[in-house]
């Protein structure tokens, strides 16, 4: 794929320069043109890079680019760019890319923070925390889905859960059931109980098959 770069200038501000002198006509008063030249790809600004300086008569329409500004007026011109700033939008590209890497990294920085959470309630269990679980469903010719389930009691190391009757294609699906309270009926749940001990349910929560962990006060 060919990939179209390069630098391109823009004019960024102009002042009136109402004393100086137009070296071509002897006209008095000069519009100063303050430049910048910016790296781009695709035409897409990437970066600013350097800037410069042009002088405009507007009576014989002269123009002076760099060294041929008479000096007197390339250090007027000095001391007033730095009340031109440089336009944000030459910076498009690169806060473009700061979003494409950096949000990944930061999605990637608080997905592992609510799994060392979650790790923690498997460690510190509570009653009626919320577990959402890719199993084998035996009823259903060994079809795996995600479930939700309940923590009941502890045992030790050993977790008894019930299970909801309902499966899900995926945990997106289970989490909008338990934001709409249907956890908290009966008939929610398939009789009997799943024991399931504590290292058995870390091992899933690093394969993940464990998806999330769901505490009831913050599920309501």
């Amino acid at each position: 794929m060919l990939i179209f770069f390069g630098t391109r200038t823009s004019t960024i501000g102009n002042v009136e320069l109402k004393t100086d002198v137009c070296p071509k006509c002897n006209h008095e008063g000069l519009i100063g043109i303050f430049m910048k030249t910016y790296f781009h790809v695709f035409w897409i600004p990437i970066l600013p890079l350097w800037g410069s300086q042009a002088t405009v008569c507007p009576h014989c329409k002269a123009t002076d680019e760099g060294r041929s500004i008479t000096i007197p007026t390339r250090n007027r011109l000095n001391s007033l760019k730095s009340e031109i700033k440089t336009p944000q939008w030459m910076f498009t590209g690169l806060f473009a890319m700061g979003l494409l890497f950096g949000l990944p990294i930061t999605l990637g920085a608080i997905g592992a923070f609510l799994a060392h959470d979650e790790k923690e309630y498997v460690q510190a269990p509570r009653v009626h925390d919320l577990y959402i679980l890719y199993l084998a469903n035996r009823e259903d010719g060994g079809e795996s889905n995600y479930f939700i389930l309940q923590l009941q009691s502890v045992n030790a190391e050993k977790y008894q859960f019930r299970i909801s009757k309902k499966q899900y294609a995926y945990p997106l699906d289970a989490k909008g059931d338990i934001d709409a309270g249907l956890y908290k009926q009966e008939e929610f749940y398939a009789p009997g109980f799943l024991t399931i001990e504590r290292d058995n349910l870390l091992a899933m929560k690093e394969t993940g098959d464990l998806d999330s962990i769901i505490r009831p006060d913050t599920a309501e």
